[in-house]
């Protein structure tokens, strides 16, 4: 029997492709469509603005179409259509002529006797919308404690955003990045890439805490679009790396009367839930306070009180002192103490200011509100200016001290009431620290009234400096990470200025000296301005025919104030080099080839009439640097040898000439 099975013709995958793709192609503009930046009804013949693009409309009722004129470019719409430029889609969507039309009605216009139709016009942004969505496992952490940290980029616009860099930021020394999937920085991660509308792009890296801190992290974001620069950041988090202790201090009363009773006490807190905590505490009380009372098992040394202790977990302690003074001014009470908890020491410093009577002198000083960089010019001031409206006070005497420069003593005979008197200005350099270091300022000194009766002035203020390092980004750009010989290798060096003042630099690339330059420059002068980046040089090297090392370097030097600081990509920047065949191996492989090029039937007899051949033939050659190669006849001149038997005997003639010249 005959078995036929009658073939089901297959419905047409076009039937189901063509409204997916429809759905596809028309959803990112649904998306974007849904808040028009622009929905107004206007009239034909009207002019109108939006920010500083000028506008004007036409309306075509037989064409059931508008021209929209957009500053000086026109578009003609029909009726529920758009037409777009780069950054706008101008959509027509209605209109209405009859001034009857329940809904619309009052859209239509009447001017002169003349009737004009309401046009419903919307216009609609076309531009990449980044969203960033940070989320962190742990906020909180305990030292070497690490935290996963997921990164979300969503593109919520209806253009592509291009040139994206994403990144995250960590204070030295309090936080470090432990994994990343993307770039990571000197204290920090970036990522860059494009993302496309609606699309997602999820990137993860982990920190860990180092020290103790309490730090705002928010992360930057910039993109482009055409001729756009959009820069935007992220939401805030505040990480929390605790301290295991508490020191607290509080006086009363804060502004007291010459004389009156101030009772200062401090409290020290184990928090700890594991360890005990040992400390060491100095108290430094102003000289002209006369303690009244003073806790038992403190040392003293002139107006410095010490005392050392051991707190269990959780638990804490107190000290309150008791003293007068009897000069107007204000004081201040120094709390130093060294904490060792958990094999770790550590060191706080509490100050503790009250205020006798009012004092009438107050020292100004004038710093820059910024962190200074290493080595740079910054300028210090210090005025005093007599508060007192009526009366002169004489004899001003003083220092404003500080670790960050020498002290500077102060003198005036007199200062007259309401006046302000310039003790000190001069252009300072900022010290060269490792890290980024907070110097304190101090003021102190006395006054007289014409009685002799004498008072105390003070002010502080602090200043901080940066290292170089941290200051500059030098970036380097290969063409190729492997190269052979006889290879060129192009080389882009660029910097960036990360501060906000200017800076003059020197930079200079190094290389072996067995690389020719082919051109470019290897070295620039140039003054950043503040947060420039530029393309120091960009050059071109030769690599030798005959090189024959495996690697070589090439290190950035950048100097700054005299003096040089080096970076490289990744600690050490290489490139490895692949070294060709050499000579006698390529000749070894041209005789093995021969005798695999002929049939096995054929080998075997012609082998058997030369046996001495043969042995020679297996023989391993001597390494080639034993013996130089001497110069061989171009083999031109020598007529090729015709079948099997005449170019065995050639090859082996060659390869004996070869080993024994």
């Amino acid at each position: 029997m005959n078995f036929s099975k009658k073939r089901k013709k297959r419905p047409s995958m076009k039937k189901f492709l063509l409204p997916v793709l429809f759905i596809l192609l028309i959803l990112p503009s649904l998306s974007a469509e849904e808040t028009p930046f622009y929905d107004e009804w206007v009239h034909s013949s009207e002019s109108f603005t939006i920010g500083e693009d000028v506008y004007y409309v036409y309306y075509f009722p037989e064409m059931s179409s508008i021209t929209l004129k957009v500053n000086e470019k026109s578009y003609v719409i029909r009726q529920e259509n758009c037409e777009k430029d780069l950054y706008n889609n101008y959509c027509y969507m209605a209109n209405v002529t009859d001034p009857n039309d329940e809904t619309y009605g009052q859209y239509v216009k009447f001017e002169k006797g003349r009737r004009y139709a309401g046009l419903n016009l919307q216009f609609f942004k076309i531009e990449p919308d980044l969203t960033i969505e940070r989320d962190f496992e742990l906020t909180t952490f305990e030292p070497t404690q690490e935290s996963k940290v997921t990164v979300i980029l969503t593109n919520e616009g209806n253009a592509i955003a291009r040139n994206i860099v994403y990144e995250d930021h960590f204070p030295k020394g309090n936080f470090s990045i432990v994994t990343t999937n993307v770039q990571k920085l000197k204290n920090g991660i970036r990522w860059e890439g494009r993302i496309a509308p609606g699309a997602i792009k999820t990137f993860t890296y982990t920190i860990r805490a180092d020290e103790y801190t309490s730090y705002s992290s928010t992360p930057l974001l910039n993109y482009t679009y055409e001729e756009l620069d959009i820069e935007t950041e992220g939401s805030s988090t505040t990480l929390d790396v605790p301290q295991p202790y508490l020191i607290t201090t509080t006086i009363t009363p804060t502004n007291p009367a010459i004389n009156e009773l101030i009772e200062y006490e401090i409290e020290i807190e184990n928090k700890d839930e594991d360890d005990d905590l040992d400390y060491d505490l100095l108290l430094t009380f102003p000289s002209a306070a006369v303690r009244t009372t003073v806790p038992k098992g403190f040392t003293r040394d002139k107006n410095t009180y010490r005392k050392t202790g051991t707190l269990e977990e959780e638990e804490k302690t107190s000290y309150l002192f008791k003293l007068k003074t009897p000069a107007v001014g204000s004081y201040v009470i120094k709390a130093a103490t060294i904490i060792n908890v958990d094999n770790k020491v550590l060191e706080d410093y509490e100050n503790t200011s009250y205020t006798v009577g009012n004092s009438l002198i107050t020292p100004i000083i004038i710093l820059p509100d910024v962190d200074i960089r290493s080595g740079r010019n910054y300028y210090l001031s210090l005025s005093l200016k007599n508060e007192d409206t009526s009366t002169t006070y004489y004899k001003l005497k003083g220092t404003m001290t500080s670790d960050a420069f020498d002290t500077i003593s102060i003198s005036e005979p007199d200062l007259a009431p309401g006046k302000i008197v310039l003790i000190y200005e001069d252009d300072l350099i900022a010290l060269d620290v490792d890290e980024r270091t907070s110097y304190e300022i101090e003021v102190n000194g006395t006054y007289e009234t014409k009685y002799s009766d004498a008072f105390e002035f003070y002010g502080q203020s602090s200043i901080s400096f940066e290292p170089v390092e941290d200051t500059f980004s030098i970036t380097r750009t290969l063409d190729k990470d492997i190269a052979q010989p006889g290879e060129n290798l192009t080389i882009s060096v660029s910097v960036t200025n990360l501060k906000d003042d200017q800076a003059e630099i020197e930079v200079i690339d190094s290389y072996p000296d067995r690389l020719p330059l082919l051109g470019g420059n290897t070295h620039v002068i140039e003054v950043l301005e503040s947060d420039e980046s530029f393309e120091a040089y960009s050059y071109k090297l030769k690599i030798p025919e005959d090189y024959d090392q495996e690697a070589f370097v090439i290190q950035t030097v950048l100097h700054y104030k005299e003096k040089s600081y080096v970076q490289r990509l990744d600690s050490n920047i290489t490139v490895n080099i692949t070294l060709p065949e050499t000579e006698e191996t390529n000749q070894t492989e041209t005789l093995l080839d021969l005798f695999e090029e002929e049939p096995e039937e054929e080998q075997e007899e012609n082998l058997t009439e030369t046996p001495q051949e043969e042995e020679n033939i297996t023989e391993t050659p001597p390494n080639i640097e034993e013996e130089p190669q001497t110069e061989e006849q171009p083999e031109e001149e020598t007529p090729e040898p015709k079948g099997f038997i005449g170019k065995l005997t050639h090859e082996i003639k060659g390869f004996f000439s070869f080993l024994f010249g």
